[in-house]
């Protein structure tokens, strides 16, 4: 392998090896030797702090457990009346047989091409060790008894394995049959037929076959016959009492209505029923009801999930090769997610959705595979919960079923068992998930205890003062200093009328939470009401809109990825992957909306008709009963602090509280802001009306050379 060398670090910066100390001593040893390696390669080359701390991170998920590992929790109890019913393909390919010996060697297993995965770039994950199933054979029967008892345990439903058949020739059946004969084993299990040729490449195209399929009317009947025994076995899954059975290329069957004419004539005969016939949505193929089938299956990252909007863009050069011959496609697992919590609307066929955990198949095709970056369990978490509220808000009961992209597709990436690095993360999330879409999909007993809070609160005869802004302008500091003055008067908080609501009363509602909705609407009905000659005073806040932006994204991230604070102790946390979670995650139009969306329409207070005198730095805007103090951040502990004290009748001293961020926020805005942001991103933000009404042209030029300074020029990923 020829690895790409960058200059001798200078004096006095970081070394890779210092890096690797912290990971213990036979780590040290490895990254000396590959550094005294290079050096002696090429005399004035050496290895960068980052690919120091890549090697090192390498071994460091076999030295000990990774920062993130999550326990098992052995006292977890099934859950009892799941709403969805979650199903997780799974590979046989854990165990030799001669045909595999032929082709790849004796030996050979799945293990084989993940036991030997290196990185291909810097930071990538790579190899994905096994944790406490170890490098397991599935032709030990207590693997799979050990693999149900945690499948169970953290809400996985059933697993769908897959069914190599090859003209009545049956590959890799050894673990389906001792699943099916294993009296300990109880759990519900279906099969998706692999009905494509078994080729060299791993990806189903006919160059180099070495299994291959022949379809034929006399094959289709002996292909369904052979399913007799899986069929109707008791844990076989069935919806509405037809068993599903799912084909991975339906589009490759000649004539795929006949096909499967033939498939249900003879289940219905032989008493299993009409089958429900579900298509595995891969390689461009759609909709299901062209070839006859009942529902289609997402197979992501097939499809739709391989776009090329997902594709990392590196034109600031990140990440770099570790090869020189690298070629692979690396895609953004944040850009995926957030494109799945958009969502779009549901086809007209019926049709199963998918979700995985993490995507790497470089352990199979090195120097071309495909990963996504910057997966972790709390993202994975929130696309698995909106796949199961659309899954909820579309089926019936029974019929609600969410695939998972997979149960232990090692050499993929995609494996919900645990790893070395993060444990049973991935699984406490899907239970937690489903625990959580049960929850919201059972009927509602209990009227919500906030309500008699709120009405205490709107029945109080005080002027009200109103903190109303979009967040992360400064008015939490206000908020702060307002709270322990008795002259201020009622103080609230709102962000959103209609989402969330904070007030002086000891209240928490969780946003976009029905009781936060109950309340705000509360709210605005008293503050529309009562003696019309009474003023409201509404103070509200503006900023640069990007670190506005970055500063209301680290309030919520903590939210995506509870395991943060831990994360950044641990200084595991990079500016590379906060902005990308950022780019892709987080709603960057509030400031150029929030002013119309919110004041105009709530309270019909147009900030936008009257010029900002940007040398006060602040603005009042009277309406009605509503007067409206406008003010920026940039200019709080200037004439913007006495003009709020002015305003809301206070003294000044000490209006404006401390900064709300902690240390590690601070901390994180601080790696982000340093970060070099695309240029078409700044220039974006910088040119709204929001920016242009509240900053001068001179200001937007200095903050466009702030963020602009960061500006890299573009270099392919291999240089």
């Amino acid at each position: 392998m020829r690895l790409l060398r960058s200059p001798v670090p200078a004096e006095g910066q970081p070394n890779p090896l210092d890096a690797a100390r912290q990971f213990g001593p036979r780590i040290v040893d490895f990254t000396s030797a590959v550094v005294e390696d290079l050096r002696e390669a090429q005399k004035t080359s050496d290895v960068d702090e980052q690919y120091g701390r890549s090697l090192a991170a390498m071994l460091e998920t076999g030295e000990s457990r990774g920062p993130n590992y999550v326990p098992y929790e052995p006292d977890l109890k099934p859950p009892l009346d799941a709403a969805v019913r979650l199903i997780a393909f799974y590979l046989t390919q854990f165990h030799p047989i001669p045909e595999n010996d032929k082709w790849w060697g004796k030996g050979y297993t799945e293990w084989t091409s993940v036991s030997k995965a290196v990185p291909q770039f810097v930071g990538q994950y790579q190899p994905h060790l096994p944790d406490e199933l170890g490098f397991y054979d599935l032709r030990i029967r207590e693997v799979q008894e050990r693999q149900v008892q945690i499948a169970k345990q953290y809400g996985i439903h059933g697993f769908a394995f897959y069914y190599y058949w090859f003209v009545g020739k049956r590959l890799l059946e050894r673990p389906l049959d001792s699943f099916l004969t294993n009296t300990k084993i109880d759990f519900p299990f279906c099969l998706i037929w692999a009905n494509e040729n078994w080729t060299r490449r791993w990806d189903g195209r006919e160059e180099d076959v070495l299994m291959a399929q022949d379809h034929s009317p006399e094959s289709d009947l002996k292909f369904i016959e052979d399913l007799r025994p899986y069929i109707g076995h008791p844990n076989y899954i069935r919806i509405d009492g037809r068993p599903l059975i799912g084909v991975y290329r339906a589009d490759q069957l000649p004539n795929p209505r006949q096909t499967v004419s033939r498939w249900r004539e003879y289940c219905v005969k032989h008493g299993f029923g009409n089958p429900l016939l579900v298509a595995a949505q891969t390689f461009g193929f759609e909709d299901p009801t062209e070839l006859g089938f009942d529902a289609a299956m997402q197979f992501p990252p097939h499809n739709e999930h391989s776009h090329g909007e997902f594709h990392i863009d590196y034109t600031t050069g990140r990440p770099r090769a570790l090869h020189q011959g690298y070629r692979g496609f690396l895609c953004s697992y944040p850009a995926l997610v957030k494109a799945n919590l958009d969502g779009k609307p549901l086809p007209s066929y019926p049709l199963y959705e998918s979700a995985f955990p993490m995507w790497d198949n470089t352990p199979r095709v090195p120097q071309r595979g495909k990963a996504f970056l910057y997966s972790s369990p709390e993202l994975y978490k929130l696309w698995l919960s909106k796949l199961c509220e659309r899954s909820i808000g579309a089926n019936a009961k029974g019929n609600r079923l969410v695939f998972l992209n997979a149960w232990n597709e090692w050499a993929e990436g995609a494996h919900l068992e645990p790893d070395r690095r993060y444990g049973y993360a991935f699984l406490k999330a899907t239970r937690e998930t489903l625990d959580a879409a049960s929850d919201r999909a059972a009927p509602a007993t209990a009227p919500h205890p906030e309500r008699e809070v709120i009405e205490r609160l709107v029945d109080k005869p005080r002027e009200p003062v109103l903190l109303y802004d979009m967040g992360k302008t400064g008015v939490e500091r206000l908020y702060e200093g307002l709270s322990n003055q008795e002259q201020s008067g009622q103080v609230l908080q709102i962000r959103r009328f209609g989402i969330g609501t904070r007030s002086t009363m000891p209240m928490t509602l969780p946003e976009e939470s029905p009781p936060a909705r109950e309340t705000s609407r509360m709210i605005l009905t008293w503050l529309r009401g009562g003696d019309e000659n009474a003023p409201v005073r509404i103070v509200t806040g503006v900023r640069d809109p990007i670190e506005r932006n970055i500063h209301a994204f680290l309030e919520v991230v903590q939210q995506i990825m509870p395991n943060l604070a831990a994360r950044y102790e641990a200084d595991d946390v990079t500016g590379e992957e906060l902005q990308e979670l950022f780019l892709t995650m987080f709603d960057q139009s509030t400031p150029e909306t929030w002013f119309d969306a919110e004041l105009r329409s709530t309270f019909g207070v147009d900030v936008y008709a009257t010029p900002f005198p940007h040398d006060k730095g602040f603005q009042i805007l009277d309406k009605g009963r509503y007067r409206v103090l406008i003010v920026r951040k940039e200019d709080l502990d200037g004439g913007g602090n006495h003009a709020a004290a002015e305003f809301l009748s206070v003294p000044d001293t000490a209006l404006f509280g401390a900064d709300c961020e902690d240390e590690m926020l601070r901390g994180m805005a601080a790696l982000l802001e340093v970060a070099p942001f695309p240029e078409h991103f700044v220039d974006r933000l910088l040119s709204t009306r929001y920016a242009t009404h509240f900053y001068t042209p001179e200001e937007l030029l200095t903050a466009r050379a702030r963020w602009g300074s960061f500006f890299v020029k573009p270099r392919p990923l291999w240089q």
